[in-house]
């Protein structure tokens, strides 16, 4: 069974099964027991969950800074993206040898990644 919280300065949370009333009582002065939250597009607003959804201005600016960081991630050192780049390209171009086609670089190779990030 899911519960649903609210504190007006540190907002939302749920929580999964039965809560004991020693926890509930530790929650911070003002926090309420609400509805469980409908969708991430909610907001608790005067007792109830109202629906708020992003401008299409606001949906375009979090895909733009998404891909950025996806981009961003290969240079990373310390980053999985950075690993797996250079593992796919060297991958590419061994089945590129087998193939018999012709190799590709690095620099290619990241741009044909980069533009398959949606």
């Amino acid at each position: 069974m899911e519960k649903g919280f609210y504190h007006p300065q540190r907002g939302y949370w749920q929580v999964t099964g039965e809560v004991l009333q020693s926890v509930i009582d530790k929650y911070p002065n003002g926090t309420i027991e609400v509805p469980v939250k409908p969708s991430s597009y909610h907001q608790w607003r005067n007792g109830v969950w109202v629906e708020v959804l992003p401008t299409l201005e606001e949906i375009i600016a979090k895909n733009e800074a998404r891909i950025e960081r996806s981009k961003q991630e290969f240079d990373n050192q310390n980053s999985v993206n950075n690993v797996l780049l250079k593992i796919g390209f060297q991958q590419e171009n061994r089945i590129r040898a087998l193939e018999g086609a012709q190799a590709v670089t690095a620099a290619q190779f990241r741009t044909w990644v980069e533009s398959q990030i949606e």
